[in-house]
């Protein structure tokens, strides 16, 4: 027993003495550095869309996104195939689109993003027009808010590519509310 004491009581004294302090440094936990991966899901005017992004470097990310519903799509279409000819402005409806992306982030709460998309559209009202599938680039911009980004995306479509008689065209989300869903 009294060889215990004698361990205990110089073990009370020793560690003090011996012991190390903590020198290991942290740095606190910023937006850039949150998380790696992200799934959202992007509600549009009657459409929506869910996403798939990973950071590649500090404030980039690369990804894709696949949805469907309905988008503003404004197209010029070529009637007539004389010299000069007549265009006509049909407004179609994007039924299905996926897209590749990559997204920069200027600031914590300001992000571009820039990828290709393919798109399905058919007409809205109107002429009995066949389904188009289109290639263009998409161009988007958002404003990060607490929980949730608000944001503009604005399509431009290839002309006369794949099925398609048309010649000029874009297409616009008009607003578009992004939603994290889950981050790791």
């Amino acid at each position: 027993m009294k060889k215990l004491l004698i361990i205990l009581l110089s073990l009370s004294f020793l560690l003090p003495v011996v012991g190390q302090n903590d020198n290991i440094t942290t740095k606190p936990a910023t937006d850039n550095y949150r998380y790696k991966k992200q799934v959202d899901l992007d509600v549009e005017f009657l459409g929506f869309s869910i996403g798939y992004k990973k950071r590649v470097h500090n404030n980039w990310f690369v990804g894709g996104r696949i949805g469907a519903g309905l988008s503003y799509t404004k197209m010029n279409f070529n009637h007539h195939k004389s010299f000069n000819p007549s265009f006509y402005d049909d407004i179609f409806i994007e039924t299905f689109h996926t897209q590749l992306l990559a997204q920069y982030a200027i600031k914590e709460n300001i992000m571009v993003e820039l990828g290709p998309r393919f798109s399905i559209l058919r007409e809205w009202l109107g002429e009995d027009i066949p389904i188009q599938t289109k290639i263009g680039i998409s161009g988007a911009f958002y404003l990060g808010l607490k929980k949730v980004q608000i944001g503009i995306r604005i399509i431009l479509f290839t002309p006369k590519l794949i099925t398609s008689n048309y010649e000029s065209n874009y297409a616009n989300s008009l607003l578009i509310l992004r939603i994290p869903l889950k981050n790791w």
